[in-house]
């Protein structure tokens, strides 16, 4: 095995376990039972579309897992930046979130938009109260 065969394995990897968090946390969203119920109340139950995109690499050109990083801290309402769905999307406010956090509105957001083009969140841009989701395809 080469050595560009195994970072390319590594690479693949680092890439699968945050896409694995990302899915656990989109469809079992809330610890308990209940919460899951409540929060599919409220929000609905939308498939797992996202593929999330927004981590830088590592001097090596490997993935770094921010998934647990904050990257604006306060309360904010996430929205969809330009999209091409049919609705717009806005989100209850939400403090501190976490990237998984909104990877998972980002999941809701495509789900309410209709945009199933534009599915890799690549980023979140700051504006007074909001953070806009970006996303490519």
């Amino acid at each position: 095995m080469t050595h560009k065969e195994y970072d390319d394995d590594l690479y693949f990897d680092i890439l699968a376990q945050m896409e694995e968090k990302v899915g656990t946390a989109v469809t079992n969203p809330g610890g308990t039972r209940k919460a899951r119920f409540v929060n599919t109340l409220k929000n609905g139950d939308y498939p797992f579309i996202v593929t999330y995109s927004a981590y830088e690499l590592d001097e090596v050109g490997m993935p770094i897992d921010n998934l647990d990083e904050i990257p604006y801290k306060g309360t904010f309402v996430v929205v969809s930046e330009d999209h091409w769905g049919e609705f717009d999307y806005e989100s209850n406010p939400i403090t501190d979130p976490t990237w998984l956090d909104l990877a998972v509105l980002a999941n809701e957001a495509i789900n309410v938009t209709g945009d199933e083009h534009h599915v890799f969140l690549e980023a979140a841009h700051k504006k007074g109260n909001k953070l806009y989701l970006s996303f490519g395809s």
